[in-house]
C-alpha cells in the first residue's frame, strides 16, 4: 500500500470523526489518490494549510505558509551522496526548524526531508485534537516510504519532542542508519507533573494561551498537547527498558535548557546508549565531560550572548526568522526603540525577556557555533556512509 495513503487510514483510525466546529483542519495526509509522491504531499499540505491557517496581523499568508511547508533539499549532484535524513519537529512547532540545517546539510552529500505532524501550522487549536500515536504513525509511513524507495542509507533527526518520536522510530526499525537528536526531550522539567494533566483538563483546555504572532511556531500550548508529551515520554522509556538504541546517535544539548532535564539527559547519554555516539553540549559554565561528549562554550559575548536557548541551536545568525537580522529580532527592536530604550545594551539566554535595573535580557534566538555544528553532524553521518 502507498505509503501515503496508508497515513490517511491511521489517521481515520485514529483520530476519527471529530465535529466541525470543534476541529476545522483535517489531517493534511489525508489524500484521496493512490499514487501520491512526495511532491504531491507537499501539495496537498499547501492546500490545507491555505484552508485552515489561521492569518496573522499585516503578514502574507501564502509567504508564511512557505515557511512551513514539508520540505526536500537534495544535495548537489557533484557531491558524493552519503545518505538522506527523515526531520521530525517538535511540539507547536514546524518543520522551519530544520530548514536552514537541511540546506546547509546537502552540502555535505545528504539529501534531506521535513515533515509536518498533524495538528501544527494551522492553528494552536488543532493540537487539542492531535494524539501521539497519529504523528508516530505518520512518520514510521514516512520511513517506509523512504525506505522502499533507495537502499540508501537512512538517518532520522528530531528536535525536542520530535527527538523523542525520532528516537521510539528508531529503536523499532532497526534498518534505519543513524538518529540525530537536538535537545531531546527524554525527560522534561515539568516530568513528575505531567501524569496530572488530565486532571488540570477539567478546568481548562489551555496551559499557555498567547496571542499568535510568531509564523513558524504556536505561542498556545494547549493541556491535551502536554498530555500526548508524557504519553510518547512514557512509551519511550518503556520501549528502551528492552530495546536500547544500537543505531549510530549524535546529540546536541545547551545547559541553559528551561524545558527538558539536561542531567537526565546527559546521563541518558553515558550509560544507555552502547553504539556509536557523539554529544555537543552548550554550556555557560564549567563542566566535566563524558567520554564522547565534547563542551562548547555558550558565552559569546561580542554577541551579547550569554547561554544558548531551547529554540537557538538549528538557527544560524543568518536566519530570516530567528537571526541576527531575523523577523524576531527586527521586531525586539522596534520594542525597544518604541519604549525609548537602547537595544545594543540588551543581552540574551535561555529564560527570555526581562528588564533589570542592571540589565535587560531576551531569549536566544540563534547559534554563532551554527556552522560548526552543521559539519559535526556531516562527519558524524558520512562515517557511515
Amino acid at each position: 500500500m502507498n505509503y501515503y495513503i496508508h497515513v490517511s487510514l491511521i489517521f481515520a483510525l485514529l483520530i476519527g470523526c471529530v465535529t466541525a466546529n470543534t476541529y476545522d483542519s483535517p489531517n493534511i495526509n489525508n489524500h484521496e489518490s493512490p499514487e501520491l509522491d512526495f511532491e504531491e504531499y507537499q501539495t496537498a499540505a499547501f492546500r490545507h494549510l491555505n484552508e485552515f491557517k489561521k492569518e496573522i496581523d499585516e503578514r502574507d499568508k501564502e509567504k508564511d505558509i512557505q515557511l512551513i511547508l514539508p520540505f526536500e533539499y537534495k544535495s548537489p549532484l557533484e557531491k558524493e551522496n552519503h545518505g538522506r535524513f527523515l526531520m521530525i519537529h517538535g511540539i507547536t512547532g514546524t518543520s522551519y526548524v530544520w530548514k536552514e540545517f537541511a540546506q546547509e546539510l546537502t552540502e555535505y552529500g545528504f539529501d534531506v526531508r521535513g515533515i509536518l505532524l498533524s495538528g501544527h501550522g494551522t492553528h494552536p487549536s488543532d493540537l487539542r485534537h492531535a494524539s501521539a500515536q497519529s504523528w508516530l504513525a505518520e512518520v514510521q509511513a514516512h520511513v517506509d516510504g523512504m525506505l522502499e524507495e533507495s537502499e540508501e542509507p537512512l538517518y532520522i533527526g528530531g528536535n525536542s519532542m520530535g527527538a523523542l518520536i525520532a528516537s521510539i522510530i528508531a529503536i523499532r526499525n532497526p534498518a534505519i542508519d543513524g538518529l540525530l537528536t537536538v535537545v531531546p526531550a527524554y525527560e522534561v522539567l515539568l516530568g513528575p507533573y505531567l501524569s496530572f494533566v488530565d486532571f488540570v483538563g477539567f478546568f481548562t483546555d489551555w496551559l499557555e494561551k498567547k496571542e499568535e504572532v510568531n509564523p513558524v511556531r504556536y505561542n498556545s500550548f494547549p493541556v491535551s498537547g502536554a498530555r500526548e508529551v508524557y504519553l510518547l515520554l512514557k512509551e519511550f522509556k518503556e520501549l528502551i527498558k528492552f530495546a536500547p538504541l544500537k543505531t549510530p546517535v549524535f546529540m546536541a544539548l545547551t545547559t541553559a535548557d528551561n524545558r527538558i532535564d539536561v542531567d537526565y539527559v546527559r546521563k541518558f547519554f553515558d550509560e544507555e546508549i552502547r553504539s556509536r555516539k557523539k554529544l555537543i553540549t552548550y554550556s555557560h559554565f564549567v563542566l566535566e565531560p563524558y567520554k564522547n561528549e565534547e563542551i562548547v562554550s555558550s558565552f559569546v559575548p561580542e554577541e551579547r550572548i550569554i547561554t544558548q536557548s531551547h529554540i537557538s541551536l538549528l538557527n544560524s545568525v543568518r536566519n530570516p526568522v530567528f537571526g541576527k537580522e531575523g523577523e524576531i529580532m527586527q521586531s525586539n527592536k522596534e520594542y525597544f526603540l518604541k519604549n525609548k530604550k537602547d537595544f545594543d545594551e540588551v543581552w540574551f539566554l535561555e529564560d527570555g525577556f526581562s528588564e533589570g535595573v542592571d540589565r535587560c535580557t531576551m531569549r536566544t534566538t540563534y547559534n554563532p557555533h551554527f556552522d560548526v555544528l552543521v559539519r559535526l553532524v556531516a562527519e558524524f553521518f558520512q562515517q557511515n556512509s
